[in-house]
């Protein structure tokens, strides 16, 4: 029996493309909002494709395409801009580095007998020194996306004419894919640099990662935060203007530690400071404000047990400095306006000022 079907008969079918686009899942970039909060810099895009010459550009024919940011994971409230010192004089003059001193004071003797001159008694005529440190930071240049094959950045390529027939709108595709790649760029910038801690926190009894043997065996706890807050105490690590510090932790870190009698009765939830923060913030407990952020560094050790690398810190480890706005940059040779090469730039300088404001947590 002869049925007409699909298969019998294709010329009778086709298949129709929604311009309605699903959701892909994306983490919240905590660290590159920190940099874009600091320094008032965000990537914003194009609105067409090709040289800015008439008669060549193009991309916009068309349903418009979605945000990298409309499937954001909402996980993890405002964070502080004080969290990363901005050097506003980097790239706005002559010389691609800027460097700043930091005082160094001498702990000497502060006792009474010490200091005491008592009568007929000659203070010394040879003078000390004060001592200083210095720290430098250098503008840079960066650009993307970036092409693993070719081991450098690479443009995204747009033919004009196919570009005409595309369902969503090319330059929006390009667009999205460019503030995506850009983000999470300048997201591991912060996550790598706040990684260079100048203390590693281990929970009791462990000393190193290798020493997670199994998985869970070294959990974050509230008796951990209290360690840690006691060791920034004790190292004089400056607070944030509300009288808190800061720690970030993995999404495994946070249940855990949610998960503690001790946390549960005393950690504190308020609204969202800063919009753009919404769903990182975790809670207020003790003098910590917690935050969550999928993009941490997760280690596995000699055990293959995954250590997790919260971070704890205090207000001006990482300095950065901008020259300019992030933007987009298109190649000249455009074949006579047929294509389009595009790639995003941004000239910065990113630096760890002082590690010692930094306190790696380390748990499995």
């Amino acid at each position: 029996m002869a049925l007409i079907t699909r298969a019998s008969l294709p010329q009778e079918f086709t298949n129709i493309v929604s311009a309605r686009l699903l959701l892909t899942p994306e983490p919240q970039y905590l660290h590159a909002q920190l940099f874009k909060m600091s320094l008032n810099a965000s990537f914003s895009g194009i609105g067409s494709l090709g040289l800015p010459i008439p008669g060549r550009q193009f991309g916009t024919n068309g349903a418009a395409y979605a945000s990298p940011t409309d499937g954001t994971l909402a996980l993890s409230d405002g964070i502080y801009d004080q969290a990363i010192m901005v050097v506003p004089e980097l790239g706005k003059g002559v010389g691609q580095t800027v460097s700043m001193n930091r005082p160094v004071y001498a702990n000497t003797t502060y006792t009474q007998v010490s200091r005491e001159v008592p009568g007929g008694t000659a203070i010394s005529q040879v003078p000390i020194n004060v001592g200083s440190e210095q720290v430098s930071i250098t503008i840079r240049r960066f650009a993307g996306p970036y092409d693993p094959a070719q081991g450098k950045p690479a443009p995204y390529g747009v033919d004009r004419f196919d570009s005409t027939f595309m369902m969503h709108r090319a330059a929006d595709i390009v667009s999205g894919n460019l503030k995506r790649d850009f983000d999470r760029t300048l997201d591991t910038f912060g996550v790598k640099l706040f990684d260079i801690a100048g203390t590693t926190v281990h929970p009791n009894g462990f000393t190193t990662d290798n020493d997670h043997t199994t998985v869970d065996a070294g959990p974050m706890s509230w008796a951990l935060l209290q360690s840690v807050e006691r060791q920034m105490d004790d190292a004089s690590i400056p607070k944030f203007a509300d009288g808190k510090r800061c720690i970030v932790l993995k999404p495994r870190q946070v249940e855990q530690l949610t998960l503690d009698p001790m946390y549960q009765r005393l950690a504190r939830y308020f609204p969202a400071e800063n919009p753009l923060f919404k769903g990182t913030y975790v809670s207020d407990v003790g003098d910590w404000k917690i935050f969550k952020s999928t993009q941490l560094t997760t280690v596995t050790n000699g055990s293959s047990v995954p250590v997790y690398y919260g971070q704890a810190f205090g207000p001006g480890a990482i300095g950065c400095g901008a020259g300019s706005m992030p933007e987009c940059a298109f190649h000249t040779n455009d074949n006579y306006g047929l294509t389009s090469m595009v790639i995003w730039l941004w000239h910065a300088g990113f630096e760890v000022f002082d590690n010692r404001f930094i306190f790696s947590v380390r748990t499995s």
